[in-house]
């Protein structure tokens, strides 16, 4: 009896330190849980900073840093504009304060890439200005960037390019058109992701292999979770010409104050989000969980004098009561003008929607409405050579 009380003890003492042992663990893992995981400590070398970035990266090797303080800048290279060293890495270029720049600089429109084609570069929290000096055309009014490239928080106040086998990501980044005729993106070859960007300006992204490179390809163009903040001229995305291999996914962003799909220049659209000059059964579109508001489209005036379209309304006819856009939730009045000489054309009626001006505009625009307006007035010259049934 005795050696069987001393097995049960011994059996239940192990049972009960098995028992703390188990609570031990868990009590270790929820407190584990609490703690934050351990910072990682910095590897990167920092690079002192020189007086342009090109110099600042010359001779770099492994994996770097440099920060830039102030203004710098890049120089374009007369042939090709290659940063760091064949034994660079990675190199992460971030600002000190917020507004740091870098001011892109040159008379020679050339791609900015690293010279290891399969090394990194990360821009942190930068201002990219641009005072290229050269010919200026649609082509070369644009940052050319080449490679693989990643932007963190990044403010471009000028339009920019994606060329030569691209493989770049935006993320939380800034992109500014500068002027009616620039876009702030144009992805021309290769990959381009952006998260939880803003597009201002007059015009957002344009997608399109330039038919003077028959080199590019676009591949794949996603963009997830971004603003296009009341483009002036264009709706979020001009699509132009692609191929069966493209891909352009649309997904969960906001389209608020862009305009409506250019129905005479493109093929196909959506208003506000995009449009399309190659047909979209040839490529691969996605648009989904897109918000669309406030989409502004056009009101066009046109004379017709003496039975001829004229290319626009003379402009000395307008006044203030004529609207030249309207919101599409809302609508628009447009009063009649009065008869009057001017020019020796006497206005003898309007407003008409259609070129023949035989179908009388009503003068108001309902909400709801969608596309642009064209409306025409009807002219005669001094000699009275106007005649209805052109």
């Amino acid at each position: 009896m005795a050696k069987s009380k001393i097995k049960n003890v011994l059996i239940c003492g192990a049972a009960v330190l098995s028992a703390a042992a188990s609570v031990g663990v868990l009590v270790s893992l929820f407190h584990n849980d609490e703690e934050p995981a351990p910072t990682p400590t910095e590897t990167r070398v920092e690079l002192e900073a020189k007086d342009s970035v090109n110099a600042s990266m010359d001779g770099a090797k492994g994996d770097v840093k440099l920060v830039v303080d102030g203004n710098m800048p890049l120089a374009m290279g007369a042939a090709q504009t290659q940063l760091g060293g064949d034994e660079l890495k990675s190199i992460v270029i971030e600002a000190a304060n917020a507004g740091d720049a870098i001011t892109v600089t040159g008379d020679v429109r050339t791609s900015i890439k690293l010279t290891n084609a399969s090394a990194t570069l990360t821009f942190k929290g930068l201002t990219f200005y641009d005072e290229y000096a050269g010919p200026m055309s649609y082509i070369t009014d644009y940052i050319h960037f080449a490679g693989v490239i990643e932007f963190e928080d990044c403010t471009f106040t000028h339009g920019i390019r994606l060329k030569a086998d691209a493989n770049m990501t935006f993320d939380g980044c800034t992109f500014v058109s500068p002027s009616e005729d620039r876009y702030s993106v144009w992805v021309e070859d290769g990959k381009a992701t952006f998260e939880d960007c803003t597009f201002k300006g007059y015009r957002g992204m344009k997608i399109h292999e330039a038919p003077q490179t028959p080199t590019d390809d676009i591949t794949t163009v996603s963009v997830n979770e971004c603003l296009f903040d009341e483009l002036s001229v264009k709706c979020g995305v001009a699509i132009g010409t692609v191929n069966a291999n493209t891909v352009v996914k649309l997904t969960n962003n906001q389209f608020i104050g862009c305009r409506s799909w250019d129905t005479v220049g493109s093929l196909e659209g959506v208003d506000g989000i995009y449009e399309s000059d190659t047909p979209v059964k040839d490529y691969t579109l996605t648009l989904d969980a897109n918000d669309v508001r406030g989409t502004v489209s056009n009101i066009y005036y046109f004379a017709v004098i003496d039975g001829n379209i004229g290319d626009a309304f003379p402009l000395e006819f307008l006044t203030a009561e004529h609207p030249t856009t309207y919101v599409q939730e809302v609508g628009a009045t447009v009063p009649a003008l009065e008869k009057k000489t001017n020019y020796n054309l006497i206005l003898q009626d309007c407003w008409f929607t259609n070129e023949g001006c035989t179908e009388r505009f009503a003068g108001t625009i309902p909400a709801g409405q969608t596309g642009d307006v064209y409306l025409y007035a009807m002219f005669e010259d001094e000699n009275s050579n106007w005649t209805q049934n052109y």
